[in-house]
């Protein structure tokens, strides 16, 4: 044989055991540092392999705003807003929701938890209206 296959194939007669085993073992090493960079790199394989958790805060609202998935699971959205704090604990009502809420949603969001906080604090206040076509939730005495 002649070109460039004959001299592929006289090159691989030529390997000791030696030589097989280290090409072998370099393979080997090299697939799992593969793995790993492409996990890191692609956001999609990482929100498979990982769980994830973001706390944002939003200027000029009284509310937090996280991001969480669970292993494999679509990401979910909780907005929250302080109601009483006690010690070190914090209780808090929220909302959340399977789908990214655009900035206006936030907004619109925190006004009516605010709203709903002072409304369960004195029910003198009148209901607060929840946004888009969900039914309203009645809050029990």
């Amino acid at each position: 044989m002649t070109g460039i296959t004959g001299q592929i194939l006289e090159a691989v007669k030529t390997l000791t055991f030696t030589n097989v085993m280290v090409i072998l073992l370099f393979v080997v090493g090299m697939a799992p540092a593969y793995l790993a960079w492409r996990i890191l790199n692609d956001d999609e394989l990482r929100d498979i392999v990982f769980s994830s958790f973001t706390s944002l805060s939003v200027a000029g609202l009284h509310c937090s705003f996280n991001v969480a998935s669970e292993i494999g699971e679509e990401k979910s959205w909780f907005i929250a807003h302080d109601f009483a704090m006690s010690g070190r604990d914090r209780w808090y009502v929220g909302v959340n929701t399977l789908r990214e809420p655009t900035p206006e949603q936030i907004t619109e969001y925190c006004k009516v938890l605010g709203q709903l906080i002072i409304y369960a604090r004195n029910r003198t206040v009148d209901k607060p209206a929840f946004p888009g076509d969900e039914p309203t939730i009645e809050v029990q005495p």
